[in-house]
């Protein structure tokens, strides 16, 4: 997939100089929205995306089972606290 971001066909319709954030974000996440940081960072981020009308994520952690315990037990309490929508 990176690849075809450097096709001369798609060079055409992408100023150079947003071809390699393009790549790098494709990379990171196949081209989804990283959000990471301190728990506040994140649930900034996610009631930004509510409040934005998004109705849905999906979430990676780098330990998955240890990750999705503490972002239900904490993250998400927060963020519905901080205004975001109902998640579950």
């Amino acid at each position: 997939m990176v690849e075809i971001f450097s096709l001369e066909a798609n060079k055409r319709n992408v100023p150079p100089e947003r071809m390699k954030p393009l790549q790098e974000a494709f990379i990171q996440g196949w081209g989804g929205l990283p959000v990471v940081g301190t728990r506040e960072q994140v649930v900034d981020a996610l009631t930004m995306l509510s409040k934005a009308g998004l109705d849905g994520v999906l979430v990676a952690f780098p330990r998955y089972e240890e990750g999705l315990r503490d972002f239900r037990g904490q993250d998400l309490p927060a963020a519905e606290a901080g205004g975001a929508r109902d998640f579950l």
